[in-house]
């Protein structure tokens, strides 16, 4: 369990799932603890001074000859992403490798972390933030994203499972990360608690 960064500014109906699956890890023999995530202020710098460049490397002259193909919000965040010095990727390349070092840290004492895939269900059409109990507007895009983002930028297996359903009937999962190359861990773990979704709300099975 994460006690920041993966608990902040997440919707009540998914925060009081994932307690729930933690109390069903815990049936099934798990052992909980808390931990805290480290560097967490670097996470999200990291993940654009990698992507930014090699986004605008890759759709350079694509972008030049038919910009009309990208969407608005795409296009601009493309020509936002040309506008990063080159050097900034290096430099996020050295960051992560110093995040790598304090994950690694972090998974000396755990097998897996369960915590939320996305912050809150499906927006509404149209809906182009979300505004949080303190006051906190964050965009949509940049909440789908900020959960996920530790996995993808620290090359760790991580999986999503079904997780439950939203007062409002729409679906949400629950993420579990785990050490680097265990992917069995993880795969035994979303097994588990997708089996039990499916028993709880007599889901289909594949």
């Amino acid at each position: 369990m994460a006690g920041n960064y993966f608990c902040e500014h997440i919707a009540p109906d998914i925060q009081a799932a994932l307690q729930d699956q933690q109390a069903e890890l815990a049936a099934a023999g798990a052992t909980l603890v808390e931990v805290e995530i480290p560097l967490t202020d670097f996470i999200l710098p990291i993940q654009w001074g990698l992507i930014a460049p090699e986004a605008a490397a890759y759709h350079r002259d694509a972008l030049r000859r038919a910009p009309q193909l990208y969407g608005d919000e795409v296009r601009t965040l493309l020509e936002a992403c040309m506008l990063v010095p080159q050097n900034e990727h290096a430099q996020a390349q050295a960051a992560r490798i110093a995040l790598q070092t304090a994950w690694r840290r972090l998974f000396a004492g755990i097998d897996l972390l369960l915590v939320p895939t996305v912050p809150h269900t499906a927006p509404l059409h149209g809906q182009d933030s979300f505004v949080w109990p303190d006051g906190v507007e964050e965009s949509v895009v940049s909440a789908y994203i900020r959960l996920s983002t530790p996995a993808n930028v620290l090359g760790l297996p991580a999986l999503t499972v079904p997780a439950g359903l939203d007062r409002a009937g729409l679906p949400f999962g629950v993420q579990l990360i785990g050490r680097p190359f265990d992917e069995l861990t993880v795969l035994r773990a979303g097994q588990l608690i997708e089996s039990r979704c499916q028993t709880r709300f007599d889901l289909p099975r594949a």
